[in-house]
């Protein structure tokens, strides 16, 4: 009977674990786009040392 309540929490927590793997997300991040670049464009200068 030790046996078979091992095994079969070894395999409970085998399917638990492939059940959290290949489950829906559920998180609840917002849905977001490309956002616009806003900023100056970096220009390398030529008076470094």
């Amino acid at each position: 009977m030790n046996i078979n309540r091992m095994l079969q929490s070894l395999v409970q927590y085998i399917v638990e674990g492939f059940s959290r793997i290949f489950s829906p997300v559920k998180d609840e991040c917002p849905n977001i786009g490309v956002q616009p670049f806003d900023s100056a464009l970096y220009q390398e200068t030529s008076d470094r040392v």
